[in-house]
């Protein structure tokens, strides 16, 4: 199980932001920025795949078993900020408002 994510400067920001917009896009936000509640949509479920949250210091704040290829996500309990959602292989960067 992951508990962490390396931790993200403004180097690898930089790098991380290259990399997400890479073609094999396996998971899709919407709306990005949000409010705390956003749709996460899964291109392909694997039977009891988790998705994790991490915070930008690397900190996992979320975690949950994907039950659908469309889901709601409410983060509205965590402060406003930047996260990162990760599945399979997958990271996505998701702003908080």
């Amino acid at each position: 199980m992951v508990e962490s994510l390396e931790k993200f400067d403004d180097q690898n920001s930089v790098d991380y932001k290259l990399n997400e917009n890479q073609a094999s896009t396996k998971i899709r936000i919407y709306p990005n920025p949000n409010f705390g509640v956003f749709n996460l949509v899964v291109s392909a479920k694997k039977e009891g795949e988790l998705i994790y949250i991490y915070d930008k210091n690397g900190n996992k704040v979320y975690e949950r078993k994907i039950q659908n290829q469309m889901s709601l996500v409410d983060l509205t309990h965590l402060e406003k900020g930047i996260y990162f959602i990760k599945y399979s292989n997958d990271i996505k960067k998701v702003l908080i408002n």
